[in-house]
């Protein structure tokens, strides 16, 4: 029987190893754009601490899709929703609609293992929206729309004195702001 060239040890051995050197290529590939957990947590932290909400949620996401078994994910699902509340309070003065995403966005992150830390900028965001309801309210005077902000400033109230939004440690230092 006469051999083949293709049956050559040789052939074989660097066909395998050029398909084992895609195959490297590839996985490198993959884990360069997926980027580095850390970069990704340390920028997505850096936004948010310039106040560039939009940015951090998008870095957050990743950070979240891309290594969602992170020991840092719940930390992260924690800030995402920060961020997320604090690009409608700061965003505009809408204050309907701050109410609306802190009652969408806190229930979701409240059972996080990191949930703590955001309790100091809650006991900072939430009196603000329901001072800031109570304040519209006032000078609207006695007219239907009133009422109804007055009823907002009381739900945004109700999550102010939840004590597992903030303790009591933390609203007491609120308290003058929560009693105007």
């Amino acid at each position: 029987l006469r051999r083949k060239g293709w049956d050559s040890p040789l052939m074989l051995l660097g066909t395998g190893g050029l398909v084992l050197l895609l195959l490297a290529f590839v996985v490198l590939l993959y884990v360069y754009m997926r980027g580095n957990a850390k970069d990704i947590l340390d920028a997505a932290n850096a936004d948010y601490q310039a106040q560039s909400y939009t940015q951090a949620i998008a870095k957050y996401e990743k950070f979240l899709k891309n290594f969602a078994k992170d020991p840092n994910a719940s930390f992260v699902r924690v800030r995402l929703g920060l961020a997320q509340l604090r690009s409608v309070v700061e965003g505009t003065r809408e204050l309907r609609l701050a109410l609306s995403k802190a009652k969408e966005v806190i229930p979701t992150i409240e059972n996080e293992e990191r949930f703590g830390d955001a309790r100091p900028e809650l006991a900072g965001i939430l009196p603000d929206i329901a001072l800031g309801l109570s304040q519209q309210a006032k000078n609207l005077g006695a007219t239907s729309e009133a009422k109804e902000l007055v009823g907002l400033a009381d739900q945004a109230l109700e999550l102010v004195k939840n004590p597992a939004y903030i303790p009591t440690s933390l609203r007491t230092s609120q308290q003058q702001r929560i009693d105007e």
